[in-house]
């Protein structure tokens, strides 16, 4: 990694990504009547690279929505060279059952074997905003044995991109989902924390100023089950 694109920190030691800030032109900006597609948001990342030096991106898209990748970095001389997503890397998960964030642990794992790469699987609350099989989990406990039946649901990969692994994955939850990268940029301790997390939105908070809200469970239409928060009994004495 280019040392240009990194920089260091008064809170923690070591090295950071560099922020980049750019303007963006008026005939670009929203109330203009304009449609976000890979048109426009290619044109935005175009005004973005004219006035900044940092990675370059592309814009690609599937059935998922516009995903903005790495098309270019500088190397560790300051040359470009071309970059890529660890989710174009392709993995394969047999298929079986399991809870989505044993899944999720699944993709995870697979990504980290075939990129050399450490995957951590963040979002530990990703049973509740799936809602498998119209069933939403008590945050508080661990599940009984029969509860981690119910909300079991079968899923898998076959030789396909991680990308597309994730996509197929998150289509069956019941909240829309984003994804993000957190990676560490210490050369010598090379991992990534793997995130999915619900569209929020800006809402009016009580006090009358905008707050952000998560929208959860908005891709499904029946009526969820909430299974039992309280503790599990505790066992009878013989």
């Amino acid at each position: 990694m280019w040392e240009g694109d990194m920089t260091t920190s008064a809170v923690a030691k070591g090295l950071y990504p560099r922020d980049r800030t750019f303007t963006l032109p008026v005939e670009l900006k929203p109330g203009k009547n304009l449609t976000l597609d890979t048109a426009l948001l290619g044109e935005i990342l175009d005004a973005y690279h004219r006035q900044t030096d940092g990675p370059r991106s592309r814009v690609i898209s599937s059935r998922w929505g516009l995903h903005i990748i790495p098309a270019e970095a500088r190397d560790t001389t300051g040359r470009w060279a071309p970059a890529g997503s660890l989710l174009d890397t392709r993995i394969y998960i047999p298929v079986a059952g399991g809870r989505p964030f044993m899944h999720f642990r699944a993709l995870c794992d697979a990504l980290t074997k075939a990129s050399g790469i450490k995957i951590i699987p963040g979002s530990h609350w990703l049973d509740q905003f799936f809602a498998p099989n119209g069933i939403v989990p008590p945050y508080s406990r661990l599940l009984t044995e029969e509860e981690e039946k119910q909300i079991s649901i079968s899923w898998g990969a076959n030789d396909v991109t991680a990308r597309e692994a994730l996509i197929s994955l998150i289509e069956l939850s019941a909240t829309t989902l984003s994804w993000d990268f957190r990676c560490n940029p210490q050369p010598w301790d090379r991992f990534c924390v793997f995130n999915l997390n619900p569209i929020q939105i800006l809402v009016e908070g009580p006090d009358g100023k905008p707050q952000r809200k998560s929208l959860t469970h908005d891709r499904i239409k029946r009526t969820l089950i909430y299974l039992p928060h309280e503790k599990p009994p505790a066992p009878k004495a013989k």
